[in-house]
């Protein structure tokens, strides 16, 4: 019998291991080991844009654009009418991140860690980030 959690954890659709008691196997601590560098790997990745370009501050669709264009150039390809744009086989792939994944870490630098809040005082209030907060981050920058 087990005594806690007896779940089958998937990544991609494979099996990679089993939880019994709070002890992760072997195969399931390596998946989970990749997965944090690929997290780690892609938090320094948001916060080298946050810190190079302000614009990308205010819009999560413009930081993903950013760090597709800086990191991942390969993916991106030119259409017949001359426009720049990632094909739909990369969408939903591992081979780029993911909007919600940039979109998450985003919020976790602006919001836990207070670094490279938004400029624009509309995207301000509403992700409610406060005046006060706002003029502590300026104070800390300047």
């Amino acid at each position: 019998m087990y005594d806690a959690v007896d779940t089958i954890h998937t990544l991609n659709s494979k099996r990679i291991g089993y939880v019994w008691s709070g002890n992760i196997t072997k195969y399931a601590q390596t998946a989970m080991d990749g997965m944090n560098a690929r997290i780690e790997m892609l938090r320094g990745q948001v916060i080298f844009i946050l810190a190079e370009s302000e614009d990308t501050r205010n819009s999560d669709e413009v930081l993903t654009v950013k760090l597709i264009e800086k990191f991942y150039p390969a993916v991106i390809q030119k259409s017949a009418s001359g426009e720049l744009c990632i094909p739909v086989k990369f969408l939903g792939s591992r081979t780029i991140p993911s909007h919600s994944d940039i979109s998450r870490l985003r919020r976790l630098v602006q919001n836990t860690k207070r670094l490279f809040l938004p400029t624009d005082p509309e995207v301000r209030d509403k992700r409610r980030i406060s005046e006060q907060a706002w003029i502590e981050y300026i104070k800390g920058v300047s």
